[in-house]
Parts: structure tokens; C-alpha cells; sequence
């Protein structure tokens, strides 16, 4: 969440939010606030209003930024390919099997 604030902040538009298993998508722009307030309500992302979840893979998404956070090894060599962000920032727990990388 507070990766989502500072990136909002700067102008940034999230299109996608992944906790744990579960995955959504939001094509207008999403509020950090209005999540956040969503999950301590609701206690989790699951269907936040507006967004539509999703069983997509979001690491495969095309964007500039992708932020994974706080849930180590992510990105592994089995996946790495695949991610077609232009830019990986590690937000939390930084570990990858990946020479790549």
C-alpha cells in the first residue's frame, strides 16, 4: 500500500494490485486511499470497487514499473522472460534465483 501512495504521489498509474493469490485489474485511475480504507474494512483486496479480479498472471503485464513487494522470490528464473516491464523495482525482501537479473 504505501508503495502504491508514493508512486500515486509522483503521478504514476497503478493498473494492477496482486495480495497473496488473489489479483485484480483497474482501467480508471486507483486512490492508494480508497484501497487502503477497502482493506482494512474488508480485510482484504478482494473485490475493491472498480477493479475487476483476475486469475492473469500480473508479472506479465506490459507496464514501465513493476513493484513486487513484501513476498520474496517472485522473480525467478522460470519467469523472468516473461515479465515485460520496463523496469523491475524490488519494494520488500529482495531475492531472485536469476542471472538475469
Amino acid at each position: 500500500m504505501h508503495t502504491c501512495r508514493y508512486f500515486d504521489r509522483a503521478g504514476a498509474h497503478i493498473i494492477g494490485v496482486i495480495e497473496k493469490t488473489l489479483r485484480f485489474t483497474i482501467q480508471r485511475v486507483l486512490i492508494p486511499k480508497a484501497l487502503e480504507e477497502w482493506v482494512n474494512q474488508t480485510g482484504s483486496i478482494k473485490d475493491f470497487p472498480g477493479a475487476q479480479n483476475t486469475e492473469e498472471n500480473l508479472l506479465h503485464y506490459s507496464c514501465d514499473i513493476l513493484i513486487p513487494c513484501a513476498v520474496e522470490k517472485v522473480i525467478t528464473s522460470d519467469n523472468v522472460n516473461d515479465i515485460k516491464a520496463k523496469i523491475i523495482v524490488e519494494g520488500a525482501k529482495l531475492h531472485h534465483d536469476s542471472p538475469r537479473i
